[in-house]
């Protein structure tokens, strides 16, 4: 009796061995790789199918070291409640410590990086000074194509970004962005060799350059060159008509010797301290052109009038010998 049942349970123990061998589609040796769904492993762990993690509690992937002070990273879906999406976050503590959330994606999709609540599919935020991206850069790799936060001053006015091209991170050109109140106030400043501003464009759509605070449409401190310009301006065909006003030429002398400038032209002092629009004193010295031109006519006239004169003073004299030499 006792025979049999060696032979019983030997053959059981043997039948589930052999059920369980061949049932068994993973490997897990002591030593080497694992592999699930997979019996050739090319890595520590290696899985040839989906994998799946379900908790009730916080739902996370950990990376990192075996020691205490290892650096760690997490991958997290939100607790049981809080479906947030998935959360990438970093720590150079214990592993027991969660850190730092460094990227978040929604269910919804939006990105974030240096934001938990990205409000449009990439929102990157940088709550310090400095670059906050970089978009390209060259062969030098020291120059680079950036984005910039420098809020360090939160009033109107004040750079609340910038987007421009530095050395490292000292800047070359770039655009920057100044805040203002709301919707309105904010003007943007261009700016090169080193940051230095050379062109604003002011709340109130003034541009300058040269000059932070233009007063005009184009305020310009420096010269400027041109191959053609073109001004809107009246004419002073006006100046033709019969019933004009010139004035007569006596008046004309002794308004100049009393006022050391023409009558309408604006006089020197005026003209450095307030500068001249260009349209309005072409006009009148088109005006005074053209009064010239009047003056030249009228003189033209007088001066035929006397040639008349002096024609007919020479004949009349040429008659007058003629009639004493026939008298003799």
């Amino acid at each position: 009796m006792k025979t049999r049942l060696r032979i019983f349970w030997g053959l059981f123990f043997l039948l589930v061995t052999n059920f369980n061998l061949l049932a068994q589609n993973n490997t897990f040796p002591t030593t080497g790789n694992v592999g699930i769904g997979t019996t050739s492993p090319a890595q520590s762990l290696e899985v040839d199918g989906m994998v799946r993690i379900t908790t009730m509690k916080n739902r996370y992937l950990q990376i990192g070291g075996l020691g205490v002070s290892d650096n760690f990273a997490y991958i997290s879906s939100g607790g049981q409640s809080n479906g947030t999406g998935l959360k990438f976050e970093t720590t150079n503590g214990p592993s027991v410590v969660f850190g730092a959330t460094r990227m978040t994606i929604l269910n919804d999709g939006n990105v974030g990086i240096g934001t938990t609540s990205p409000l449009v599919k990439l929102h990157v935020n940088h709550s310090g000074t400095g670059q906050s991206v970089i978009l390209a850069h060259g062969a030098d790799i020291n120059f680079r194509l950036v984005t910039r936060q420098d809020q360090t001053v939160n009033s109107d006015g004040s750079v609340l970004s910038e987007l421009g091209m530095e050395y490292g991170t000292a800047r070359n050109t770039g655009i920057r962005f100044h805040r203002g109140f709301s919707t309105t106030g904010g003007f943007m400043s261009f700016t090169t060799d080193s940051g230095i501003e050379r062109l604003r464009i002011t709340t109130n759509g003034n541009v300058g350059i040269g000059t932070a605070a233009p007063g005009h449409k184009l305020d310009v401190i420096g010269t400027v060159r041109a191959r053609e310009v073109k001004v809107d301006m009246s004419g002073a065909d006006f100046v033709f008509e019969e019933d004009y006003g010139l004035m007569p030429l006596e008046e004309l002398e002794a308004f100049i010797k009393a006022n050391k400038h023409l009558p309408e032209i604006e006089t020197a002092a005026e003209m450095e301290a307030e500068g001249v629009e260009l349209g309005e004193l072409n006009t009148k010295l088109l005006q005074k052109i053209e009064e010239l031109t009047l003056y030249l006519l009228i003189q033209d006239k007088a001066i035929e009038n006397l040639n008349n004169e002096n024609r007919q003073l020479k004949d009349l004299d040429s008659r007058i010998r003629i009639l004493e030499n026939q008298s003799k």
